[in-house]
């Protein structure tokens, strides 16, 4: 599906968008001085593209580009971290207290390595809709790819694990999936790889629903073995809360220095080490950031 930049931008117009010329003051003193010209809606930076004078384009995405897609985000009210029920988990009481504490330990080293069931859990209902292929890019991710087509997406930031990005089409050159993936499976401790139909397919038959919306999952779940290390560490290749980046992130980070525009979307700036990259762009970069 080819779509336009005018048609992509026309429909982030459902969004707040706000001109980042005041934020990036903030950031550098003098910013708006070393400025070409000011951008202060959508239509300029498109025009700022279609005339040569934006020609180097950063893209730095979160959890609320997805949300179109079904995709629950982690943070707002209605997000995963607000409505999860640690009732519903199958984990200790020590377990439970933690992470009704601060709910991302769900998703967290600290408890995955305690327990992988909780993990399981709660992201079975998400994996088997992706792999099943219930849940489709939006009109943000095809955005890129109409970006990356005209020449002038330099890089992808991706915070998200979906790949809708490169279900979108954008080239895997061009795309960092900075927090992993989770259409790739391997074992936390031996670092294994694994199958991805196997690991659906333990999720289907042996992983308790929470949501309550699957009538044929089985009323307990079970763990999920590493066929070469037999511990119980099977799991997406994803960055879990506590879990160390590898230096691909901060090796990848010279090409921002060549970049005009820095488009956000969908993040609340509150995971590092991502949320401090609009502070690492030049000092003539633009700064554009579209979030509800």
């Amino acid at each position: 599906m080819y779509l336009t930049f005018n048609r992509c931008l026309s429909a982030l117009h459902s969004a707040h968008v706000f001109s980042l010329t005041t934020f990036c003051h903030y950031l550098h003193p003098g910013f708006a001085d070393n400025m070409l010209k000011q951008l202060f809606t959508l239509e300029d930076v498109a025009a700022a593209i279609k005339d040569g004078s934006i020609r180097n384009i950063c893209v730095m995405v979160g959890a609320g580009i997805s949300v179109n897609s079904g995709i629950n985000d982690y943070r707002s009210a209605n997000g995963m971290y607000n409505t999860l029920d640690v009732q519903t988990l199958s984990a200790s009481d020590e377990i439970r207290a933690l992470i009704a504490e601060e709910p991302s330990r769900v998703v967290s080293l600290q408890v995955f390595e305690a327990s992988q069931l909780p993990f399981l859990e709660v992201e079975r209902e998400l994996t088997i809709r992706m792999y099943d292929k219930v849940l489709k890019p939006t009109v943000t991710h095809c955005m890129m790819k109409v970006l990356e087509d005209h020449g002038v997406l330099k890089r992808l930031y991706t915070q998200n694990v979906d790949c809708f990005e490169a279900d979108a089409g954008v080239s895997d050159a061009v795309v960092h999936n900075v927090h992993g993936k989770m259409n790739s499976i391997r074992c936390h401790y031996c670092k294994a790889e694994g199958s991805l139909d196997e690991y659906v397919e333990h999720l289907r038959k042996n992983v308790r629903d929470i949501s309550g919306l699957d009538a044929s999952a089985p009323s307990t779940t079970s763990p999920l073995a590493c066929r070469r290390c037999l511990k119980y560490g099977m799991r997406p290749d994803v960055i879990l809360y506590g879990e160390a980046l590898d230096d691909s992130y901060a090796r990848g980070l010279g090409i921002t220095k060549e970049c005009d525009l820095l488009i956000v979307m969908g993040t609340s700036l509150t995971v590092a080490p991502l949320s401090e990259l609009p502070g690492e762009m030049p000092r003539n970069c633009y700064r554009l950031v579209v979030n509800n």
